[in-house]
């Protein structure tokens, strides 16, 4: 074997991802050095309210696919759950394995590795797409989610530069077989599990494809467009095959949950549409119209609460560190604390979508997306400002009601989300991806051409920074309400707008010399002072600094917590231990010092009435609403909830036992029918759980016409997350379960009677019921979802198919390779 064969691909491929890992690696050395894990919040919050999965999986090895410790019971389906049979699983734990799996610093990683290769498949020099890869990965819009725990939107995302790489590969070089790449790409970003940036990225595709479809039918040629357009169609669906599980549950699922179920109640919660959010809940965190510009100039809109504004000369920020002095502070909590105020409430005068700084995609970057305009044309440049147009409009959600209510009311499935700033994902592929490639092909323009298109490309971004960084900050109106509120404080109006315009315009200056450093390489380069390589080292170097600035706001050394810092965030507290004393294996805590649905901390130690979680399921949410947050102690007492934590005297929480819950299941002696949802929602705000049950009159057959039962004793036998028992004793009983009702995909959670399947139905609103015949019995309900188990089938079916076509695409690349 020659090594010198190898060469070209160690130096075009393996050392450019070397190079990148090692920029991970810099960057999030204590998780690669130290094992320490970034203090992420949204991961803290899933990694307390996943606890009762975790641990299940680690002592059955087995899937729990339900778990109680939140909202009373819930599918796992959308907090944490692993399906056999998924390929896609074994692809992505290779790039786990080396991107490193502490700190999910893989995710990083992986953007990286994904823009690289998007842009060498495109036929871009291997310099330059090292470039293009890290400023993919260490944008400012995925640092701040990664940073903020949204690890499963950034990973997801990672897969957008390889789905358009295919969908190039197909459409513009007319490569059929690119098909098979689609399926693989696409299937990763749908095992990823963030829909919402897929759905994002289908979208963005579907102008690719409109765009290419007007091209070819100018071409004459649609009947080949109809061939690939066959071909994309066949790799979605190959795409589904292998997540087809986790798909149908997600989809079982959110027919039940806030974000695609509905309702019966006439009165609806506030961010309950129909079949979906409702459209201000949804329009939540628009991207205001010139919190955009923050895109390219950082600190346009005010910053953010992870700026650094000591170095930033603001005389606000003074007044406050000395406010906070005067209180006793040390110099360093004041400044900590005066940061936070400044980005979250001082300096914001716009926008409400980047909480903790600028979703920066570096003006570097963005000089060469503006050079890229006078070199790249046709159907490339068309779908750059075509995607760029549609998804900076959607970003602006509330903020352009227009254009967003009538995507919110006739796009399929755009209202099953929320957070409209989401849409900018794409514009953080399209500015780098076209820039890159633009940068790739005016290095090979000939002297005239070559000056052109840097003329032009330096004066549409100077020009850009101008308006929008310098003169725009002058002339627009840089006041809030919010400051009349300052003013009382003892801040003046004038020093505030002085300072939110300082900071745009210095923000300006310190773009347009990013900006400019990179024109000045181009331009040395252009008359042969520079070579290729160094022009483009230095530009790398650019972007890394402008960039790299960026990141160390967002991620610092002092974010890292060591594993004992980690496990202590999570030490049980004195009303913790004392309701752990009890071995009862199953019950409920309502930890009443915390709101019901922000808190995810308990259920980590206990099964909670409370949690955390953005797709609840809508019975429950509308028992929130109407009965546990005006504290109806009955309908807490029918969901178990054996142990209230209050507040104590000394300020610590203390646990006290609740005299009135109804345990693991009870029999009532009478049933109270009621004609709809309104009506059983009502009753339950004053009625006694133990003796009288709730019940719609749907299910009125099934009680036979019966509305007086005998007692009968309930006792749980054995608790597992999917698998309950219990045995009752007495007479002819309606037996009440303190359990949720969930149908899902068709009786997923099955009653049996004496090992013999019985149907059991809905009281309450949202617990089960079972009438029980005269004698001992043994009662139990198993979960066992057919969209998990059935789809587990087809998704061995789907993997087998994706295998079997990489094979024949890898055999008919080396067959043809030797015979050429």
């Amino acid at each position: 074997m020659d090594f010198k064969n190898y060469l070209p691909v160690l130096k075009t491929w393996i050392l450019p991802m070397v190079i990148l890992l090692g920029i991970n690696v810099a960057f999030l050395s204590p998780a690669y050095f130290n094992g320490d894990v970034l203090d992420q919040d949204d991961i803290k919050l899933g990694y307390a309210k996943s606890k009762e999965i975790r641990d299940y999986r680690a002592e059955t090895g087995e899937e729990a696919l339900w778990t109680n410790a939140m909202f009373s019971g819930m599918p796992a389906t959308q907090i944490s759950t692993k399906y056999d049979g998924n390929i896609f699983q074994y692809l992505t734990d290779v790039v786990r394995g080396i991107g490193g799996t502490n700190s999910s610093t893989y995710i990083l990683f992986y953007l990286m590795i994904a823009a690289f290769i998007g842009l060498r498949g495109m036929g871009v020099n291997h310099w330059l797409s090292t470039i293009g890869g890290f400023a993919y990965g260490y944008s400012g819009f995925f640092i701040i989610g990664y940073a903020a725990g949204h690890n499963a939107k950034v990973n997801t995302a990672a897969f957008i530069p390889l789905m358009i790489l295919a969908l190039l590969l197909i459409l513009e070089k007319k490569n059929w077989r690119a098909f098979i790449l689609m399926a693989v790409f696409a299937g990763l970003s749908i095992h990823r599990n963030h829909f919402q940036i897929t759905y994002y990225a289908g979208l963005f595709m579907a102008i690719i494809w409109l765009v290419y479809l007007i091209q070819y039918a100018k071409e004459k040629a649609l009947p080949t467009f109809a061939k690939y357009t066959g071909l994309i169609a066949l790799a979605g669906v190959l795409a589904i095959g292998p997540n087809i599980a986790n798909i149908w549950s997600t989809k079982v699922y959110t027919s039940e949950s806030m974000r695609g179920g509905k309702s019966e109640l006439t009165q609806k919660n506030q961010n309950q549409g129909e079949g979906g959010l409702s459209y201000d809940y949804a329009m939540s965190w628009s991207t205001g119209i010139y919190e955009t510009v923050a895109m390219v100039i950082p600190n346009a809109a005010g910053g953010g609460m992870m700026v650094d504004y000591s170095e930033k000369g603001t005389e606000t920020f003074d007044q406050l560190v000395k406010a906070f002095r005067s209180q006793g502070m040390n110099a360093k909590n004041a400044e900590q604390q005066a940061n936070q105020y400044m980005g979250a409430a001082f300096m914001r005068w716009t926008g409400e979508s980047m909480g903790n700084g600028a979703y920066y995609v570096g003006a570097a970057i963005f000089f060469l997306f503006c050079l890229a305009f006078f070199v790249i044309g046709g159907a490339t440049r068309q779908w750059v400002i075509a995607s760029g147009v549609f998804f900076v409009l959607m970003s602006w959600g509330s903020n352009l009601n227009w254009f967003n209510s009538l995507l919110f009311n006739y796009l399929p499935l755009y209202n099953k989300f929320r957070v409209p700033s989401m849409a900018l994902t794409i514009l953080f592929f399209t500015v780098p991806f076209y820039g890159i490639l633009g940068l790739n092909q005016w290095y090979t323009l000939d002297k005239k051409m070559r000056f052109e298109a840097l003329k032009k490309g330096s004066l549409l971004f100077v020009g850009f920074i101008l308006l929008f960084g310098l003169v725009a900050p002058f002339v627009m109106d840089l006041e809030t309400a919010r400051d009349s509120q300052f003013a009382q404080q003892g801040f003046s109006i004038d020093q505030l707008v002085g300072d939110r315009r300082s900071l745009a315009t210095s923000s300006a200056l310190a773009s347009l010399g990013f900006g400019l450093l990179t024109a000045t390489a181009l331009y040395f380069f252009h008359n042969g002072k520079l070579k290729l390589v160094t022009s483009a080292a230095i530009i790398g170097g650019v972007a890394l600094l402008d960039l790299g600035l960026f990141t160390t706001d967002q991620i610092e050394r002092e974010d890292f917590l060591s594993q004992r810092q980690w496990e202590a965030q999570y030490a049980p507290t004195a009303a913790n231990q004392a309701i752990s004393q009890d071995k009862d294996p199953h019950f409920r805590v309502w930890n009443a010092t915390v709101g019901l649905t922000n808190d995810s901390y308990t259920s980590y130690h206990h099964k909670s009435v409370g949690g955390y979680h953005g797709a609840k399921l809508q019975r429950y949410q509308d028992l929130i609403d109407n009965q546990l947050n005006q504290q109806n102690i009955a309908c807490f007492s029918m969901l178990n909830a054996k142990y209230i934590i209050t507040q104590g005297q000394n300020g610590q929480p203390q646990a006290q036992r609740n005299p009135d819950v109804c345990g693991n299941g009870w029999s009532v002696q009478s049933i109270q029918m009621v004609p709809n949802a309104d009506a059983e929602m009502a009753a339950l705000t004053d009625f006694n759980p133990k003796s009288t049950a709730i019940v719609d009159a749907r299910y009125s057959e099934y009680l036979g016409g019966k509305s007086n039962f005998a007692p009968a004793k309930v006792r749980l036998t054995s608790y597992d997350p999917k698998h309950i028992t219990y045995a009752t004793e007495g007479g002819d009983a309606f037996v009440v379960f303190s359990e949720l009702f969930y149908e899902g995909s068709g009786n997923d959670w099955q009653a049996y009677l004496d090992g013999e399947p019985v149907e059991h139905i809905r009281v309450n609103y949202l617990l089960r019921g079972l009438t029980v015949p005269a004698g001992k019995h043994e009662v139990v309900f198993e979960y066992a979802p057919k969209s998990h188990y059935t789809g587990q089938k087809i998704n061995y079916a789907g993997s087998g198919i994706i295998l079997l076509l990489l094979f024949w695409m890898g055999y008919k690349q080396i067959t043809e390779g030797k015979n050429d």
